[in-house]
């Protein structure tokens, strides 16, 4: 039997609510006051096994954690489980790509805060194309888009950042020349030629070891201005997000 009061839309489980606490913990530099949810709470936010947004911020407010904290963490786990940054190859390489739903075109005011955002999170000007309601913002590899969403009746906002890096290939060339220059020495018994093949096969797995460090750390970078640009967006309204208590 039906009550007729207005349902509540669970999305959160246990184990995103273990994961918004340790996020937000980072954030605010303490500990929670509880492992785990207590029952006056868990009661109330109980909706068919799962937690609402405004359930989520109740616990955290419990737990000692600012409710601002506790927001942003919520929506960071929520982005990620429903706009995953997945990795993708384009023509120029390999690329960390995540698509956001917006509620609407964003209008003038809204996109110039979003590149002031940019720039200050890039530390470039970067380049503005602009054409109708399409628009886009390209700066120090990182790329914003926004357009029509593929289906529906939203637009989306395409955040894409470099993190190709040529080292390990031209790495991997080297080794493969040194170990062919070896390999051919070694059946003319030739001591100097085995040497530089020696010698090349190391050259090529330095080159290769430092581009796969730095690949490693330029992509932990990129992935970082990805979820603060995400956050960014989502502390101005301007995102499709959880759906409210209602």
């Amino acid at each position: 039997m039906t009550t007729g009061e207005p349902q509540s839309v669970g999305i959160f489980d246990e184990l995103d609510v273990a994961r918004i606490l340790e996020r937000a913990a980072a954030s605010d530099g303490v500990e929670p006051a509880s492992g785990t949810i207590s029952a006056p709470v868990a009661a109330r936010a109980q909706i068919t096994g799962a937690l609402t947004l405004q359930a989520i911020e109740a616990i955290g407010v419990e737990a000692g954690f600012s409710a601002t904290n506790m927001r942003a963490a919520a929506l960071h786990v929520w982005m990620e489980r429903t706009a995953p940054i997945v990795t993708a190859s384009t023509s120029t390489g390999l690329v960390l790509r995540r698509r956001l739903t917006l509620t609407a075109p964003l209008d003038e005011m809204q996109w110039a805060r979003l590149v002031a955002q940019l720039r200050e999170l890039t530390s470039t000007a970067g380049a503005i194309t602009t054409d109708g309601l399409l628009r886009s913002w390209t700066g120090n590899g990182l790329r914003v888009h926004m357009a029509p969403a593929t289906t529906g009746t939203h637009w989306s906002i395409d955040i894409e950042a470099d993190v190709g890096d040529q080292s390990p290939t031209i790495g991997a060339i080297f080794m493969a020349i040194g170990a062919t220059i070896a390999v051919g020495a070694g059946s003319l018994v030739s001591a100097r030629w085995i040497a530089l093949g020696a010698l090349l096969v190391g050259l090529g797995a330095v080159i290769s070891g430092a581009g796969l460090a730095w690949r490693r750390r330029w992509r932990r970078d990129q992935h970082a201005r990805i979820a603060q640009l995400t956050a960014a967006l989502s502390a101005s309204d301007v995102l499709v997000l959880p759906p409210p208590d209602r």
